[in-house]
């Protein structure tokens, strides 16, 4: 998050489940919501959000609002899963009622990662392809949102033994 105007004023975690978040070096070991880090200093760079899922198998959730100097509000809820080729780990997630605006979606690959990723967005498909290890990819499903609720689903393709982090957000 960041602010690079007037400052950062607060951050407040809204809606947090199968995770604990870190604001920055602000507040660290959030475990339930909400929960509201006041950043005394104002920062104009850059506040770095960071969630660890508790339950690697089960999705998890993280929602904030985050205000500025001048109370200007903006909110941030992104939807993050695993995905892979591996024991433990869904081959396949399906998300419903996703915004219209959630229309970049960021891949990164772990160590092992997936060769190849399917993503269908209201049935139209994005093939992604030739993923590295390790790689972070940025995919833009804009041309297959619509107005009202969208479906997005998540397919690990490939050799087995893979996984990947994919975040679905708004920018």
């Amino acid at each position: 998050m960041q602010d690079s105007d007037g400052g950062l004023e607060t951050v407040s975690v809204t809606t947090l489940v199968n995770a604990a978040a870190d604001v920055g070096t602000y507040r660290t070991g959030i475990t339930s919501a909400p929960a509201s880090v006041t950043t005394a200093d104002h920062p104009t760079t850059p506040v770095v959000i960071t969630t660890t899922k508790f339950d690697q198998t089960q999705g998890a959730q993280l929602a904030l609002q985050v205000a500025d100097q001048a109370g200007n509000l903006a909110t941030c809820d992104p939807i993050v899963a695993t995905v892979g080729r591996q024991p433990g780990v869904p081959h396949r997630e399906t998300f419903h009622h996703v915004a219209r605006a959630e229309s970049k979606i960021y891949i990164h690959n772990d160590m092992p990662g997936l060769n190849h990723l399917l993503l269908i967005v209201n049935g139209k498909q994005f093939k992604v392809t030739n993923l590295k290890d390790r790689e972070v990819r940025e995919v833009n499903v804009a041309g297959a949102m619509r107005r009202g609720d969208n479906t997005i689903t998540f397919e690990a393709l490939g050799t087995s033994g893979g996984s990947a982090t994919v975040l679905i957000a708004d920018k």
